[in-house]
């Protein structure tokens, strides 16, 4: 709904996503774990911050 109201009023957006299991949906598909998917989407994150310091070379990641 933000993005709806942002574009709205003239603003550009940019929407990512990341799939992190390995969900195909087939006949063979098995059950992922925990692991599995948290390990899926922490290169998926890793992948995402690697595109947004190559967009915005100003762009500084949240490390805890």
């Amino acid at each position: 709904m933000e993005v709806i109201a942002a574009n709205h009023i003239g603003m550009r957006v940019l929407g990512l996503s990341a799939v992190a299991n390995g969900a195909t949906g087939g006949p063979d598909q098995q059950v992922d774990t925990v692991e599995t998917v948290a390990a899926g989407a922490a290169i998926s994150g890793r992948k995402i911050e690697a595109m947004l310091r190559e967009l915005f070379p100003t762009f500084r990641s949240h490390k805890s």
